[in-house]
């Protein structure tokens, strides 16, 4: 970006952020009144990300999802906010006992660990460009989508593998296309799950406080958040750290509004659940923002719903439904209501009894198996499954383990509150359904080496359990024994994690230590005025300091000989690859039709610096949304024709294989085509002209090899 674009596209980005964060501090005042220090500053957060993602919703479903729509909308919010002078409401604030000095030092040391630890990654991606699979693949494409198109309705198809991943909840990508919405690029993506990180240990620290045990929840937390599990999300697109961080701050928001309104008895141990509306509200959405994430945060979400919907008074059960599923639908109910009008069923993948889904073909990643299979394989405990939890989790994976069940066990003890117990459940759950999940231990019968990538749809589950274990144990035990022993399994972690990216370590050390000092200084309570001019002052030097950078980062991103070893290699680790990719760099307002699983696998690279490429899976459109395989060359040629694409991408879904894929064939005969890459067994074509579906030969492809229902590129 020239300079002068950075600095308008820098200072649009502040003003929205400055808008968003006015709107959410005027809605705290009122709906958390009282509330001061650290859950007052999640509220705001909650408030200002919800505001954030309904906005980007309401002007996406009529396709203004724009710069200056999003200006207007989100300043005259703030404006409006700002003067209608809304009632300043006191309340009680959560009780905050002194975390105790040594115990802040620890709390603060092993923060600063993870920070640097995630902030690698992130400077990684910066140099290079995103490449892990999954981003690439379908986070950033749909994030390009809808920054394209100023619309989330509709559906971005991207490859025809059974998971139909295009009927996923979208609030992260959302987020990163409001990134590339006003700067115009994806400069923020990088970046965006490093403070989704904070906020997960921001809010894991906010679950302890009212009992003085914010030292030992966040370090249980930093134990799950800094394990190599979810260290492969800094720096890239996935939204397991975000769905995490989201029910974190869900679950931190009712312990604070309970203590709240108990003076900090906790309820009482034998009282019902009560939480003021304003906390309820605040968590709600809170919540909806998790399940709006990731579909998996249904199951802890969906427990969590229960208890608070029939464990609350009965003389505001009403009340209270109304709030907390108002709440769920505002931040996380659209994509679920998308799904149910585009596949007639709100969650497609399940399509037993009258529920239809989207007519796909039994295509995955890897085979589809759950660790339920394997329950009586030895030599899969001891091959895979054992050797994924040391690979994840780190070399004491078994305390972490023991630890994350215990909390969850004690969590169910009768002297506990009821919002405890509500909370082990949801934890309990999350790991029965992660044990029962289909792609839970995916790969090939017998040779399950998918599991280590997927434990990270255990990671809520394990986190809730090493939150809950200080709160379930005596005080003393919390401070004296548990947070000493989970700050030695993050070291330990730390020391054996192969994650260890720092290409500028000293810029690594500098951000962490802003992302940890910046927090405890505001928490200390400088004064509104000092607060806000000291955030605003850290925030221009950013913005100067992030000019070179951003220079260096689109000089470098997605040049093919910077390319970094891929998470999962394979066609697109070869020469003919970064061919296509070089040829992709330069393209600018390009119509690309691609197809061939490592097509699908690495397509955001071809969207373009300034993600000016249209990019699209040539597929046959199917009933409630699916798409399968175009299995003849006229289908072939009628779609490319129907499609006006300027240029074909075709890769192979066997590179071993002595034949070409079918598709070169189809195209290159077909007139009005120039070949631009021909690099077997994959090609480029440039489409000068339409081509002539009547001019195929009667032929089909003829069968798949043994093993391609896995898909693997």
């Amino acid at each position: 970006m020239a300079g002068g674009d950075y600095l308008s596209g820098i200072f649009c980005l502040g003003v929205l952020i400055a808008a968003f964060a006015i709107s959410a501090g005027c809605l705290r005042s009122v709906m958390l009144p009282g509330w001061r220090g650290a859950p007052g500053f999640l509220g705001a957060i909650v408030l200002g990300l919800s505001l954030a993602i309904v906005t980007a919703e309401l002007l996406g479903l009529i396709g203004l999802l724009t710069a200056p729509a999003l200006m207007v909308v989100s300043v005259s919010t703030a404006l409006g906010l700002r003067v209608s002078r809304l009632p300043r409401l006191t309340g009680p604030s959560p009780p905050g006992p002194p975390a105790g000095k040594l115990y802040l030092g620890v709390a603060a040391a092993a923060a600063l660990l993870t920070a640097v630890h995630w902030a690698g990654p992130v400077l990684h991606s910066l140099d290079v460009g995103i490449y892990r699979q999954d981003s690439t693949w379908y986070h950033l494409p749909f994030a390009a989508w809808f920054a394209q198109t100023g619309s989330v309705t509709g559906l971005l198809q991207t490859d025809p593998l059974k998971l139909a991943v295009w009927y996923y909840p979208l609030n992260s990508e959302l987020l990163h296309s409001i990134g590339m919405v006003v700067l115009g690029n994806d400069l923020v993506s990088p970046m965006l799950n490093f403070g989704w990180m904070g906020v997960a240990l921001f809010a894991a620290w906010c679950i302890g406080r009212p009992l003085g045990l914010a030292a030992a929840t966040l370090l249980g937390t930093i134990v799950v958040v800094g394990s190599d599990m979810m260290l492969v999300q800094a720096g890239n697109a996935p939204s397991d750290v975000v769905a995490l961080a989201c029910l974190l701050a869900a679950i931190a928001l009712l312990v604070n509004g309970q203590a709240a309104r108990d003076d900090g008895a906790g309820e009482g141990r034998r009282g019902t659940l009560s939480v003021a509306p304003g906390a309820l509200a605040v968590a709600s959405l809170a919540a909806g923002l998790a399940i709006g994430a990731k579909v998996t945060m249904l199951v802890p979400v969906g427990v969590i719903t229960v208890g608070i919907l029939f464990a609350g008074e009965r003389n505001s059960a009403r009340r209270r439904a109304a709030i907390w599923l108002g709440g769920l639908a505002a931040t996380g109910g659209l994509w679920y209501l998308r799904n149910l009008v585009q596949a007639d069923n709100p969650l497609p993948w399940l399509n037993a009894g009258p529920l239809p889904g989207p007519d796909q073909e039994a295509l995955y990643p890897r085979p589809a198996h759950s660790i339920a299979e394997y329950v009586a394989d030895r030599h899969a405990w001891t091959h895979y499954f054992f050797p994924g939890f040391s690979e994840t989790l780190g070399p004491l994976w078994f305390v972490v383990l023991f630890a994350a069940v215990a909390g969850i066990v004690l969590g169910f003890r009768r002297r506990h509150s009821t919002l405890i117990r509500i909370v082990a459940l949801a934890g309990a759950a999350t790991l029965v359904a992660h044990a029962f999940n289909p792609i839970s231990a995916s790969g090939p019968e017998g040779g399950p080496y998918g599991f280590a990538s997927n434990l990270r749809y255990a990671a809520p589950g394990i986190a809730i359990g090493l939150v809950l274990l200080p709160l379930c144990e005596t005080r003393w035990m919390a401070r004296r024994v548990l947070t000493p022993a989970y700050a030695l399994l993050i070291l330990v972690a730390s020391i054996a994690s192969a994650e260890w990216t720092q290409p500028q370590p000293l810029l690594a050390i500098a951000i962490g230590a802003l992302a940890v000092v910046v927090p405890i200084w505001l928490m200390s309570g400088p004064g509104r005025r000092r607060g806000v001019l000291a955030v605003a002052s850290l925030l221009a030097l950013v913005a100067v300091a992030g000019y070179p950078i951003q220079r260096h980062y689109f000089d470098n991103r997605y040049r093919s000989d910077l390319a970094p070893p891929l998470d999962n290699p394979g066609f697109r680790a070869s020469n003919q690859w970064k061919l296509i990719q070089t040829w992709a760099r330069d393209q600018q307002g390009m119509r690309i039709g691609i197809v061939g699983t490592p097509a699908a696998y690495g397509q955001y690279v071809l969207y373009g610096e300034d993600l000016g490429n249209e990019v699209r899976y040539l597929g046959e459109p199917q009933l409630h949304g699916g798409l399968t395989q175009i299995e003849s060359c006229r289908r072939w040629r009628e779609r490319i024709d129907d499609g006006r694409f300027d240029a074909v991408v075709i890769t192979p879904e066997d590179p071993g294989s002595p034949f070409p894929p079918p598709q070169i064939a189809w195209t290159q005969d077909g007139g009005g085509v120039v070949p631009v890459l021909r690099v077997n067994p994959a090609g480029v074509f440039l489409l000068t002209g339409p081509l002539n579906p009547a001019a195929c030969r009667t032929t089909t492809p003829g069968p798949r090899p043994p093993g391609a229902p896995s898909r693997l590129p």
